[in-house]
């Protein structure tokens, strides 16, 4: 995936200076310096790959990725980004690249993309006016001034020669530009018109800087000297000049190419790869060094920190084609740089004013903009202070590598990997990546083999097909019983129970007199007003029963109930008379709702035949009673079952 949506990396590149971690959306992978070619896809123009980067898309000294982080989303430009600018009140983000030309504003409290413009041109620099990033001036290559505000473009201004930098005098608001002329051209931005240029001895200047102490403008170019002007006088007086060329090689060949100015210090980086440090007050250098690379410098800024307490409150940062070198004081500019690291493309420029923290941006010629940190120079910006606790964890867990050490400790202890399955002997075997022995897939490591970990997934699904289907199925399964042990289980219903009449705490229930029922008394007969009826009939059926064993005749001896059980048995009658009654009506319902099937209605014609000899009919249930039965009064069931027992004995008589 291109233009930085990807999750970025965070690792640790560690050499003889402080740790150093770099943070970018992903690897560089294509350049213009080792001549290999990318394919054209599409009609657009083949693309060389970027130094030091292989095809497999690993960092330069070899050394995986070993966190992912994205410091900002979306950092990144389709081509290559050429100047990025922090705003002065830290909060937004100002970046401008190429392909198409355009400027892309970030919102550190977003972490993201606020809004991207295109340009007409491909702009060779930007400057912040404002505190924030609604006034921005751009320089773009086709010698026109674009000025933007918060609404879109607001004016166009065209110069006479193409533009090189840009610098703000907040005082005066004049805006100051190097060109490729001898002239600095100077705009009012207040009254909105040129102002008399400056006049230099350079054929071509090539950086300006502005220093916010003083106000002296310096410029230097092609001529290999620099030239300071005081601003407070009209038109600006020279105030002073170095020849830096002459000093750093001994010949006005040279040309300078990046220039600072801070307090009473002047830093220059010229064409062929050296910096040098000057007092202004002195036309001597204070120290001078040699790059190493022998490619323009195109950066020299110093940097004040806040971090006081350990280090210098204003460092020296240099940075050329290929690599950032920090000096702790810039006094020991011919001294070992505090930190150095090589950023995977050519640099066009560096931005490290972050309000002391130690975070450095370089703009280079890659996709992404490259972020690296220095715990050593400062903490990390509020807006991601998460860096403090990564790099914290990351030292704590002892990862720090020298660069080149790329297989023998890529397995330190305490590593995170997070890219790599750790797969043993065995296991190789089974996946059948015994040809991967001795190959770069397969990096011995104690008694195994590190994997990477896309690898082993494709060969873990080709080996073992069905693995996701039976790891789902164990998963159902243990849903399931997880979901049967929270249901509410009912008690056993068939458990013994301790009869009251053997508990020793209710004795006195059972041989007391106070508790003793009896069932002569007018309320224990109210309350069961068939009782006596039961009793009678069970006393007339043992009497029956006595005599027909006795006399071995059987006859029929008819008893006739009192005045109550007639009551009763009436009302009983009348009762199932209405059940039978709204049984039929619900079976006439049941049989029109049900015309159309015939297997239904043979089967209905059954209930209602059943419903007709239901007074015939023997119990249904274990209770002995049918359905409707079940729901007449007590008194009139138990008047059914004395009908019913007298005329069993009936039939049992007649039938003896």
């Amino acid at each position: 995936m291109r233009g930085g949506a990807e999750v970025g990396t965070l690792h640790l590149q560690s050499g003889a200076g402080v740790p150093v971690y770099h943070i970018t959306s992903r690897p560089a992978k294509w350049g213009v310096e080792t001549g290999v070619r990318r394919p054209r896809t599409g009609g657009g123009r083949a693309r060389t790959r970027r130094r030091g980067q292989h095809s497999s898309g690993t960092f330069p000294d070899g050394i995986a990725p070993t966190h992912s982080v994205q410091l900002l989303h979306d950092l990144s430009f389709p081509g290559a980004c050429h100047r990025v600018r922090n705003t002065p009140s830290s909060t937004h983000l100002v970046a401008v690249g190429t392909y198409p030309p355009q400027v892309r504003v970030y919102e550190y409290a977003e972490l993201g993309l606020k809004f991207e413009r295109h340009l007409d041109a491909v702009a060779c620099d930007v400057l912040v006016l404002e505190d924030d990033w609604r006034k921005l001036a751009m320089l773009r290559v086709d010698r026109v001034l674009e000025f933007h505000s918060q609404y879109g473009r607001h004016a166009t201004v065209r110069i006479p020669t193409p533009g090189r930098a840009l610098a703000l005098h907040a005082t005066t608001c004049d805006l100051y530009v190097a060109a490729s002329g001898s002239q600095v051209y100077r705009l009012n931005l207040d009254e909105g018109r040129f102002l008399p240029p400056l006049h230099t001895a350079s054929e071509s200047n090539e950086c300006i800087a502005l220093n916010a102490a003083h106000s002296m403008v310096v410029c230097g170019g092609s001529g290999g000297g620099v030239e300071a002007f005081d601003p407070r006088t009209e038109p600006h007086r020279r105030a002073a000049q170095w020849s830096v060329a002459a000093d750093a090689t001994g010949s006005d060949a040279d040309a300078v190419t990046a220039v600072d100015l801070s307090g009473l210090q002047l830093l220059c980086g010229t064409q062929s790869g050296w910096a040098l440090l000057y007092d202004i007050r002195a036309g001597a250098p204070l120290a001078k060094r040699r790059m190493g690379y022998g490619v323009p410098v195109v950066s020299a800024t110093f940097r004040h920190s806040t971090h006081a307490e350990t280090r210098s409150a204003t460092q020296a940062v240099l940075a050329d084609r290929k690599c950032v070198k920090i000096w702790e004081q810039p006094e020991r500019l011919a001294e070992a740089p505090l930190a150095a690291f090589e950023p995977p493309a050519d640099i066009h420029h560096v931005e490290t004013q972050f309000g002391g923290a130690g975070l450095i941006l370089a703009a280079c010629e890659d996709q992404p903009v490259h972020a690296y940190y220095l715990p050593a120079l400062g903490p990390a910006p509020k807006w991601c202070a998460f860096l403090d606790h990564m790099t914290e964890e990351l030292a704590d867990g002892g990862i720090g590598r020298s660069a080149g050490a790329a297989t023998d400790t890529a397995a330190t202890a305490g590593t995170v990997y997070e890219h790599y399955k750790f797969v043993t002997r065995a296991e190789v075997a089974a996946l059948g990546l015994n040809e991967a022995l001795g190959t770069e897939q397969l990096q011995p490591y104690l008694h195994g083999f590190l994997m990477d970990v896309r690898a082993y997934r494709k060969a873990k699904s080709a080996a073992e097909p069905y693995a996701y289907e039976e790891w789902r199925q164990a998963r159902l399964q243990e849903k399931l019983e997880q979901q049967r042990e929270q249901r509410i289980r009912q008690r056993n219903a068939g458990a013994k129970r301790k009869p009251a009449e053997t508990d020793e705490r209710f004795a006195a229930r059972w041989t007391h007199d106070d508790y003793v029922v009896s069932e002569d008394h007018e309320r224990w007969r109210h309350l069961h007003p068939t009782a006596s009826v039961r009793r009678r009939r069970e006393r007339d059926s043992d009497e029956e029963n006595d005599e027909s064993d006795e006399d071995g005749e059987g006859g029929e001896e008819e008893h006739d109930d009192d005045d109550d059980d007639d009551a009763l048995a009436a009302e009983a009658a009348r009762l199932l008379r209405e059940r039978e009654r709204a049984a039929r009506q619900r079976s006439s319902n049941a049989l029109q709702s049900r015309r159309r099937s015939a297997t239904l209605t043979a089967s209905f014609s059954r209930e209602r035949t059943h419903a007709d000899q239901a007074a015939d009919t023997p119990p249904t249930d274990s209770t002995g009673w049918s359905v409707d039965e079940r729901q007449l009064p007590l008194q009139a069931r138990l008047t059914l079952r004395a009908q019913r027992a007298a005329s069993a004995r009936r039939k049992h008589s007649a039938g003896v």
